[in-house]
């Protein structure tokens, strides 16, 4: 996960998501993926292995 995608989805951080979703819809979904394997994994009381870690390059 970013840091980024841990913001409580308030008015602005929702206009924010929608105006990205028209401009780059390959980053929301980006995000929403990195946000269900997240909550899938700590349900699990797994830890991502490190070479699935993303790097600040990506």
């Amino acid at each position: 996960l970013y840091k980024d995608d841990l913001y409580w989805e308030d008015e602005s951080v929702t206009e924010a998501l929608r105006r990205l979703n028209i401009v780059a819809p390959h980053v929301i979904e980006e995000r929403n993926f990195r946000l269900i394997r997240a909550i899938q994994l700590d349900c699990q009381k797994q830890i991502l292995p490190k070479e699935q870690w993303l790097t600040f390059e990506e």
